[in-house]
């Protein structure tokens, strides 16, 4: 009886064991700006959970529209939903309140979205790509933070851009964003 009740006892502090650590999920604001897109704003969903003191798992997604850029005589309609998964890591500030963040991870970003114009047509296919991101969290109450990070994103998506001579080519989805947000925490 006394191992089954030591078992039990493992086991409950076990599960109990990421309560301690510092996880969340929270909303946010998203602007992207391409290379060969236009600038889009959206708004996404941020979970993150801590595997080790300082590392964070985060997994992100966001929604962003009319990302192409339609040059004359062409169609291109974009829409990107990123779903991404890195690691951060995490440094108290300064200030007690405040916390800093960098970190990166791998995308597989679905996209659906039409290429067309004099002589040709194409649909978007979902891509890979990868991200580095950099912020901060401040925090203003136990269990509420306040976010804001910036983040580089490397992504090409096949024939969803159309070139000077008006033939289709690959879009530089490569560009800076800006995340700011709430998270709630535990």
């Amino acid at each position: 009886m006394k191992s089954l009740a030591a078992w039990f006892s493992t086991l409950i502090l076990a599960a109990a064991t990421p309560c301690l650590a510092y996880n969340g999920w929270g909303i946010y604001a998203a602007y992207w700006s391409p290379s060969d897109g236009d600038d889009s704003y959206g708004a996404g969903v941020k979970i993150s959970a801590e595997m080790v003191p300082g590392v964070q798992l985060e997994f992100r997604s966001a929604y962003f529209d009319n990302l192409a850029d339609e040059p004359a005589g062409a169609n291109v309609d974009l829409e990107v939903i990123p779903l991404e998964l890195g690691l951060a890591l995490a440094m108290d500030g300064a200030n007690p309140n405040t916390t800093f963040l960098a970190g990166g991870g791998l995308g597989y970003y679905l996209m659906d979205g039409q290429a067309s114009g004099p002589g040709f047509r194409a649909s978007a296919d979902d891509e890979i790509g990868f991200y580095l991101v950099a912020g901060a969290e401040y925090h203003l109450r136990p269990n509420a933070s306040l976010f804001a990070e910036a983040k580089y994103t490397f992504l090409t998506a096949d024939n969803m851009a159309v070139d000077s001579a008006g033939n289709l080519d690959d879009a530089d989805l490569d560009g800076i964003g800006i995340n700011i947000g709430i998270l709630v925490t535990w």
